[in-house]
């Protein structure tokens, strides 16, 4: 998962919104390990909200990588 400067999510590189990235979380297994890649343009509740759909959904086998700005 991935979060742009603009706020854009994307998953697999593919542009997603937070509503299928909602629907397509809720098919993955609660062990598996989720990258989530922000930039650090991103505002904090677009971050926040993407965290509060893993949470939720007992997805918390979680690795967070700051992108810088460029």
């Amino acid at each position: 998962i991935s979060i742009n400067a603009q706020g854009a999510l994307f998953l697999d590189a593919a542009p997603v919104s937070l509503a299928e990235l909602n629907t397509r979380l809720n098919t993955i297994e609660k062990t598996q390990a989720i990258v989530f890649s922000v930039d650090k343009k991103t505002a904090f509740g677009d971050f926040v909200a993407v965290i509060d759909s893993l949470k939720s959904r007992g997805l918390e086998h979680l690795t967070i990588r700051t992108e810088s700005a460029t």
